[in-house]
């Protein structure tokens, strides 16, 4: 049996590609407190509304977003230490994305739409 002496990392890290939107901390708040309606029409906290409907959340810098700004969207490939999954998308369909759409109606905000790419710690 060997043994290791010293430091052993057991920390991996994942990539990802989002298509999404950047708030700013005081927008993601303000919708984070807010009650948000349910594919049934009842009300439901808004961090179950953006799990339900697949959104993904960034903030910080261990993302590679700044610090005073969040991303929302859309998470459309991801991967491990052994890189990204292969996948095909065309760029008129990820200018769309009706989901994203309806979430900047619900805050009151229009956004240009953004292609996030970064390496996350998990």
């Amino acid at each position: 049996m060997k043994t290791r002496i010293g430091f052993i990392s057991n920390s991996s890290t994942s990539s990802f590609v989002v298509v999404g939107f950047r708030v700013t901390e005081e927008e993601s708040d303000s919708f984070e407190n807010s009650l948000q309606p349910d594919s049934d029409g009842n009300l439901q906290d808004a961090y179950d509304y953006l799990y339900d409907n697949n959104f993904t959340v960034l903030h910080g810098s261990d993302v590679g977003i700044s610090d005073d700004s969040v991303v929302w969207g859309i998470e459309i490939a991801d991967g491990d230490e052994c890189g990204l999954e292969n996948k095909e998308f065309k760029i008129d369909e990820l200018k769309k994305q009706p989901k994203l759409k309806e979430l900047m109606e619900q805050m009151g905000i229009d956004r240009e739409l953004i292609l996030f790419m970064g390496t996350r710690a998990c």
